[in-house]
């Protein structure tokens, strides 16, 4: 593949992230992250798409997020993380990546702190760092979800009142709801990881002249 080829490539693949990272800012902050604010501020048509949304597929995690069952309590630490930790790479990874399509320089004070501490990993592009952390944390805590929807027992009609069940419709709805983000995280994660092994190894070539 020419020069030319791979810089195309790879102005793509970087379209593409930074269109996935737009994306997630309005459904992270108007849907995902409801139950943090007060039921006050949060619009009744907001609240319908949440309620319409765990009708038709009985997600139980998001219903975990707003006070569901018990036994999903081990996602409560996802929903803080998405909000504390997620939210805020969405905005620094699009920064990075609008910057350039192949290095971000941070070079005036005035720019976001942690993307100044990145660039002086000497050889390294920030945004690819970035890139790598979120894919691979998301991927890690995606992967449960999957697994819990398909364990989940599949609905019966003499299901015990009050069990927690999923019909055969809503476990293939969630899983190809979810899945999509367990499959560009990891492929996420494998371009930003071989990206910034690129530019070690160059930089260690460069280095050796």
């Amino acid at each position: 593949m020419s020069d030319v080829e791979q810089s195309v490539t790879r102005r793509g693949i970087e379209t593409f992230y930074t269109l996935y990272f737009v994306a997630l800012i309005p459904i992270t902050l108007l849907i995902d992250l409801q139950s943090f604010y007060p039921p006050a501020v949060v619009p009744q048509y907001l609240k319908d798409v949440n309620t319409f949304y765990l009708s038709t597929s009985g997600d139980p995690l998001v219903s975990r997020t707003l006070g569901g069952p018990a036994q999903m309590a081990w996602f409560d630490p996802f929903s803080y993380l998405e909000a504390g930790f997620q939210l805020p790479i969405f905005f620094l990874a699009i920064y990075g990546l609008v910057q350039s399509t192949s290095r971000v320089l941070v070079e005036y004070p005035a720019q976001p702190f942690i993307l100044y501490v990145f660039a002086q990993l000497p050889g390294y592009t920030s945004v690819y760092i970035l890139t790598l952390i979120y894919s691979v944390h998301t991927a890690t805590t995606v992967m449960p979800c999957l697994v819990t929807f398909l364990a989940i027992p599949t609905a019966i009609p003499d299901a015990p009142t009050g069990s927690l069940t999923l019909t055969a419709n809503q476990k293939q709805f969630l899983v190809t709801n979810y899945a999509p983000f367990l499959l560009i995280t990891v492929g996420m994660a494998a371009d930003s990881a071989f990206k910034l092994w690129s530019i070690v190894r160059e930089s260690d070539y460069m280095g050796s002249f």
